[in-house]
């Protein structure tokens, strides 16, 4: 959903959010194109935050724009993944020229960067502020098309693979991603709870 670089906003210009002060909660709503309304609902998924991205892995929503990314992506669209996140506070102005470390990697002015935000949704979008963003949909039905390794952490912590929900597969597999992250020692913040980042003053 985010690869932790430099994004371009329309009406704002270059900007960095900092994973690390990114509040996200257990739970989070996909939308379509930000867009705020009940017909923009395309599904849910658990946010998991690791080597300096923030991964979105759901269930995609038997709804009109559900279906319709489905259909998109089946077709070969290469939809991309937006974050629409709530600052929280001004953000610090990082000069021309000037370099500094932020998401594990070296980036190099001009951008504002936001160390503190809050993850409210995140959305298909034909073309995102993060070239660096992909959206893969595997289906539900037929073949089985988990990875392998979260098959074998599925058997090893006690559960079957073919007979797991999808609600099930969701919750499980954010555990396996957490704990992927935990054994790489990176940080991972779940605080409970909110990117439509504001033109700052």
């Amino acid at each position: 959903a985010y690869s932790g670089g430099i994004m371009t906003l329309s009406g704002v210009g270059r900007v960095v959010v900092v994973l690390q002060g990114m509040a996200i909660s257990d739970n989070v709503t996909l939308l379509g194109d930000h867009a705020n309304n009940l017909n923009a609902i395309a599904g849910h998924g658990q946010p998991v935050i690791t080597n300096g991205q923030l991964h979105v892995s759901g269930i995609i929503a038997r709804t009109p724009i559900g279906e319709q990314i489905v259909s998109l992506h089946k077709d070969g669209v290469k939809l991309k993944a937006s974050i629409g996140a709530m600052p929280d506070g001004p953000p610090q102005r990082i000069p021309q020229g000037k370099t500094i470390t932020a998401n594990g990697r070296q980036l190099r002015g001009p951008f504002l960067l936001f160390s503190k935000s809050r993850l409210r949704e995140v959305s298909f979008v034909p073309n995102g502020a993060d070239v660096d963003t992909s959206v893969a949909i595997a289906a539900s039905e037929g073949a089985n098309t988990m990875e392998p390794d979260f098959v074998v952490w599925l058997t090893a912590n006690g559960f079957d693979s073919e007979s797991i929900t999808d609600q099930q597969q969701v919750t499980l597999r954010a555990s396996w991603q957490a704990s992927i992250v935990a054994a790489a020692g990176d940080v991972v913040k779940p605080a409970a709870v909110d990117l439509n980042l504001p033109t700052p003053e």
